[in-house]
């Protein structure tokens, strides 16, 4: 249960991180929910820069779970599972941010 319960809280640290950084930076979210893949998060694309800003904030928001729970010394099974689905949503594979960030790389318009 405790490892359930630490996944799903890395699902919600990571969406809650993109849903504040595109109100932070004026994206419209259109909506957040759940289906077969897991938690997710529909919004406007916005500019390059925000849209790279915004596919950012969720890994570095789990990294940075991972991070405290580590010095702190509590939440093991928080800690890993932040870790993991932070590392793991950096990596270039379809529906990931890292693939998000690897096409805006490349964009023409990220360069301006």
């Amino acid at each position: 249960m405790t490892i359930l319960l630490s996944a799903l809280a890395a699902l919600l640290i990571h969406e809650g991180a993109h849903y504040l950084t595109a109100r932070a930076l004026s994206v419209r979210v259109v909506r957040m929910g759940v289906d077969w893949r897991g938690v997710y998060l529909v919004r406007e694309p916005g500019r390059a820069w925000q849209n790279a800003i915004i596919s950012l904030s969720g890994p570095l928001a789990n990294l940075a779970t991972a991070y405290a729970t580590l010095r702190v010394g509590s939440g093991c099974w928080l800690c890993v599972m932040s870790l993991a689905l932070g590392i793991y949503n950096l990596l270039p594979i379809p529906g990931s941010d890292g693939l998000r960030l690897l096409k805006l790389a490349f964009r023409k318009e990220a360069h301006q």
